[in-house]
């Protein structure tokens, strides 16, 4: 299954009904402070702007949702898995942001997340019934002082998205 993106407003497509987007690593939060994070702070200012160039509700996790530049707010936030003490992976924020855009008749999404996330999203995206599409954004880079390790270079992101594919393929999740 291929992945359709794009990185110009000029080749987004008028059917698009929301931007959603996910977070990819970050930094600890000291309770009532929110430190400057780079990765997520590159996404939710990507996925502003194309929600602003397309007039569509931003529906993202917590990590992005709470950083989005003024004026922008997220019509829907995810913030934590629904099964207590799970970690909150793609899949179930997907699955949370489909049953919110099910409800309200959302079927056309643009993505933004991280290039090196965004196949993954896109496909479980796919799987999970949406039209989706990928905002390819080339210029985000990594974190080499975030909390998860796999999101501080490359090659380990890489590492390990090789095998969170295959275990979200025999999930059958993709």
């Amino acid at each position: 299954m291929s992945i359709k993106t794009h990185n110009t407003p000029s080749r987004q497509r008028k059917d698009t009904q929301a931007v959603v987007a996910l977070s990819c690593g970050g930094r600890e939060r000291e309770p009532g402070k929110s430190p400057w994070d780079p990765i997520n702070d590159a996404i939710a200012r990507r996925a502003a702007r194309y929600a602003k160039l397309m007039n569509v509700p931003i529906l993202a996790q917590w990590e992005v949702a709470d950083i989005l530049p003024y004026p922008h707010k997220a019509a829907f936030r995810v913030t934590k898995h629904r099964k207590e003490g799970k970690y909150l992976d793609t899949r179930e924020v997907m699955d949370q942001i489909h049953d919110y855009a099910k409800a309200k008749g959302i079927t056309n999404i643009a993505i933004v997340a991280h290039p090196l996330h965004l196949s993954r999203v896109a496909l479980v995206a796919r799987k999970l019934g949406f039209n989706a599409y990928a905002i390819y954004s080339p210029n985000i880079s990594l974190d080499p002082h975030s909390k998860q390790w796999w999101t501080r270079t490359p090659l380990l992101f890489r590492m390990r998205e090789r095998l969170v594919m295959a275990y979200y393929a025999w999930k059958c999740w993709i």
